[in-house]
């Protein structure tokens, strides 16, 4: 596979802008919001899988970029 990519035989696709295994916005914000609910449940004092989640709906809505933007200053 990968001598495939360096061989020019396959393209070489970057993976933080594929969006094909991405649900619609209003399921992904809906799956978010039980995660959240989840999170808050088993870990009520732990806020790092909170900021996860927000990180990862930032790039879902605003793009990759913003996600990682997001994730940097979390």
């Amino acid at each position: 596979w990968a001598l495939d990519i360096c061989e020019l035989r396959k393209p070489w696709i970057k993976s933080l802008y594929k969006t094909d295994k991405l649900e619609p916005l209003g399921e992904a914000r809906e799956i978010l919001k039980f995660a959240r609910a989840q999170a808050r449940k088993q870990a009520a004092n732990l806020e790092h899988p909170l900021i996860c989640i927000d990180v990862i709906e930032e790039g879902i809505v605003s793009g990759p970029r913003a996600g990682l933007w997001k994730e940097a200053n979390a």
